[in-house]
């Protein structure tokens, strides 16, 4: 079935492809660059009925090769980045913890090897060009200290009350060395739906995902692995306890490791953007169109 669905997809492709001049003609061009046909191939999905493979189909994966070769010309030609064979191995061997649910859709969908280096080439790209961005428009020592909440990793458990005798009740309990889950399971209980609990220790997010601003401010500067409380908060009167933290990196090379992804997204999908809006593509004219609009190819009339 592998072997007839690849065949499929060549006889899509040149079809697509008849009024040219056969399977010899490039699919795409980006600056130049050709895209040929067996990289499409190898690329596209080839799970299940050969029937179901269609054009829409190719012209998805050949829109997404036209946006990955883009960009990699982009990072060499601006940046210096050159993603080498090794360095797409090691992410596909050891990818960070922010892509390892990405690498596990692609498993569980039955992914090609082929279309696997492909989300790893993408995911080098990110990671080298996004610093080089931030550097581009700020110095990245100036970047971390204006983000602090983004740019360092906690781990901390917190209690946040709106009756302040409560808060002082169990901010006393947690000092003296009571165990965090019995004390906010008994604050709970004693006053329903004015207590929130929240134990972060175990999963260490950023707080800037799950806290308001100034409980933010506060596990940024108080001591870790003493309980302090209780502390009046946007949201009431915060009991908390920093069990660890990671100051932000002096630097590019681990920043992608610790910055919250949305913050990354900005710089990059910028980026992103400017560089596709400004590539020569050229698509077959069997095939599409390409749309800048739309970013992807536009079936021929």
């Amino acid at each position: 079935m592998y072997q007839l669905t690849r065949l499929m997809l060549v006889a899509v492709l040149l079809s697509l492809l008849a009024a040219a001049c056969g399977s010899d003609r490039p699919a795409a061009t980006v600056n130049g660059e050709p895209i040929t046909i067996d990289r499409v191939v190898a690329v596209a999905p080839v799970a299940g009925d050969a029937a179901s493979v269609d054009a829409g189909q190719v012209r998805e994966v050949l829109s997404g090769l036209v946006i990955e070769a883009a960009l990699l010309q982009a990072a060499e030609a601006e940046y210096g980045l050159v993603i080498t064979d090794e360095a797409v191995e090691e992410r596909l061997a050891n990818p960070p913890p922010r892509y390892v649910g990405v690498f596990a859709e692609l498993d569980a969908a039955g992914a090609s090897d082929a279309q696997r280096r492909s989300q790893a080439l993408r995911s080098l790209v990110r990671d080298g060009v996004t610093p080089r961005v931030i550097a581009e428009e700020i110095p990245l020592e100036e970047f971390i200290a204006a983000n602090l909440p983004f740019t360092t990793r906690l781990c901390a458990q917190i209690l946040v009350f709106l009756d302040e005798d409560l808060a002082k009740e169990s901010a006393a309990r947690l000092q003296g060395g009571e165990d965090f889950l019995e004390v906010a399971s008994d604050a709970g209980e004693a006053d329903p739906g004015r207590v929130g609990a929240l134990d972060n220790s175990a999963t260490c997010p950023e707080f800037a995902s799950v806290l308001d601003a100034s409980v933010i401010d506060l596990a940024l500067s108080i001591p870790t692995g003493e309980f302090v409380g209780p502390v009046p908060v946007n949201t009431g009167f915060a009991v908390m306890q920093v069990t660890d933290r990671q100051e932000p990196p002096s630097g590019a090379e681990n920043l992608m490791d610790v910055v919250d992804t949305r913050l990354m997204s900005e710089f990059f999908t910028r980026w992103f953007n400017d560089v596709v809006q400004v590539a020569v593509i050229e698509i077959d004219p069997s095939i599409g169109s390409w749309s800048t609009a739309g970013i992807g190819i536009i079936p021929p009339e």
